[in-house]
């Protein structure tokens, strides 16, 4: 069984290469538009957010800055209060920050492992700006309509957090052990995190334009709904939605997309099990869309039909300068790392 799958993955990586020097045109300018994404969208979005969650976990101020919720919470989601904290980090930061958090207070408590594994099944939900802005201002034309989306994400997070914290138990025997480094340790972890993330979606997108690629040669159009199941912005090019695709799209942001759910598990590598996570992501999708299915009969949304015109097209423009700032920041900090290789402590 190990020859054959050994085998398969030899053959699939050759293909990729011919089909990459087939479709050299196609697959560089694929290669373009997604580092264009990652400057423009994904590291702007993402850097100071993910910063802030691990310092805030690593630290142990998550305890002052959630103590009202966690208060509230913790008679409602049976589980120890970082894990509360890593929860409505994750419902605010988006996909891939629950995953990182658990995995990094992996790395310092050993005996966190069983119940990190466990928490990442409800620690994975679409960030409010990703629902509003792009799902529901840019699939839908209307903003309340990525509002109610992110809602039914929400919910949908939430019951599967007391679903699971209740029938598993869910707390560390010893108190978790806190990061040495600060904000350093933070910063370094994030970098790292942002480089994986967008080294995944730069691969992913030329095995997607491959594919693309490959049908149109046989005249079949690939689906912008099966194109949002594998990356989700894909979903910008639905045509002729309705209020009635709701729903399915509401599914789509919860299970994240096949791209999403890669780049969870590269960041967790090995420090998180991803066999609860993984299997757990069809069921709360379908829970997202039977609670948007029901919101919608409480709630009156409109949908703009001229939002989703044949070129129709959205794109972060986050400002250059802001960039550069922030690339200068890391290297700034990598140079004070002692953590690099070649440098030494001063102590």
């Amino acid at each position: 069984m190990k020859k054959i799958i050994t085998f398969t993955k030899a053959v699939s990586v050759l293909a990729l290469a011919v089909l990459i020097l087939v479709f050299s045109y196609e697959t560089s300018q694929s290669v373009i538009r997604s580092i264009d994404v990652c400057i423009t969208s994904v590291i702007p979005s993402m850097f100071a957010l993910m910063v802030l969650s691990s310092h805030l976990i690593s630290s142990g101020m998550y305890k002052l800055l959630f103590s009202p919720l966690l208060f509230v919470l913790r008679k409602i989601i049976k589980t120890d209060d970082c894990t509360l904290s890593v929860f409505l980090l994750s419902l605010i930061g988006g996909y891939p920050v629950g995953l990182k958090l658990l995995s990094e207070i992996n790395t310092y408590n050993k005996n966190y492992y069983e119940i990190s594994s466990k928490a990442a099944t409800f620690c994975y939900c679409v960030s409010p700006s990703f629902a509003i802005i792009m799902l529901g201002i840019g699939v839908f034309g209307n903003a309340a309509a990525g509002v109610l989306i992110y809602a039914s994400n929400v919910l949908a997070c939430f019951t599967a957090a007391v679903f699971v914290t209740r029938t598993n138990r869910m707390t560390a025997d010893t108190e978790l052990r806190k990061e040495p480094e600060g904000i350093i340790s933070a910063v370094n972890s994030t970098v790292s995190s942002l480089t994986v993330i967008c080294a995944v979606i730069v691969c992913f997108n030329i095995v997607l334009t491959c594919i693309r690629c490959v049908l149109s040669v046989f005249g079949i159009p690939l689906a912008p709904e099966a194109a949002g199941i594998a990356e989700i912005t894909n979903l910008l090019n639905m045509r002729a939605v309705s209020v009635s695709s709701i729903p399915f799209v509401s599914a789509v942001s919860s299970f994240g997309g096949v791209c999403v759910l890669v780049q969870c598990a590269a960041i967790a590598k090995n420090r998180t099990a991803l066999s609860k996570f993984l299997a757990a992501r069809i069921p709360c999708a379908l829970l997202s869309a039977a609670i948007s299915y029901i919101l919608l009969n409480f709630f009156d949304i409109s949908v703009a039909a001229s939002a989703v015109s044949g070129d129709y097209s959205f794109e972060f423009n986050a400002n250059k300068a802001v960039v550069v700032l922030m690339l200068m920041m890391c290297v700034f900090t990598f140079m004070k790392s002692e953590r690099l290789p070649g440098r030494k402590s001063d102590t």
